[in-house]
């Protein structure tokens, strides 16, 4: 299967307009009233697990985008050549922000990443912190707000909530009551 990353990109936007899929356009207001093309809870649904994979444990931290909560996914693939499949990869990273009211969808491809160690060519390594960064500007060139306001006016910029890791849970009765740590200012 093959598809460009702008056709990937229209896919991911269908989910973060509810199920609904529009014709790209880079004219602002120049867009359709689209097609229902997946129901309104599914749509939903898929955008809470694709919120998941920018969580701390997941594959894509680094797509997180301080003070936004964001959604995607990553894909990782061997280039083809000579009808066989060459030591390089497409890393790809394929998301959308703020995930709690769309405004934004991007799909990052990257061509030609090599190594040994997954971490040097899968998608949540290579992409994903291309798509924070470029989302981070638009954001902010676009003056779209944050998702977690409150805290943007309280205490200044933080990082994305759903990307911060989760306390584990108290196992027993003593770790629970345990001492009190020393917190430094």
């Amino acid at each position: 299967m093959s598809l460009t990353p702008l056709q990937l990109a229209r896919a991911y936007a269908a989910f973060a307009a509810g199920g609904v899929l529009h014709q790209p356009t880079f004219v602002k207001g120049g867009g359709d009233e689209g097609k229902r093309v997946v129901d309104e809870k599914i749509a939903r649904q898929v955008n809470a697990m694709l919120q998941t994979v920018v969580s701390a444990e997941s594959t894509a931290p680094k797509a997180a985008v301080p003070n936004y909560l964001a959604a995607g996914k990553t894909g990782t693939s061997h280039v083809a050549r000579n009808g066989g499949y060459s030591n390089f990869y497409n890393s790809v990273f394929v998301g959308f922000v703020p995930a709690s009211n769309p405004r934004l969808v991007s799909a990052i491809v990257i061509t030609g990443a090599s190594g040994s160690n997954i971490v040097q060519y899968a998608g949540g390594f290579v992409a994903a912190p291309s798509f924070s960064r470029v989302m981070q500007d638009a954001l902010r060139v676009l003056d779209i707000p944050p998702d977690n306001v409150k805290n943007w006016y309280a205490g200044g910029p933080g990082p994305n909530p759903a990307a911060l890791p989760r306390e584990p849970a108290a196992n027993t009765v003593e770790q629970a009551q345990g001492e009190p740590e020393e917190v430094e200012p």
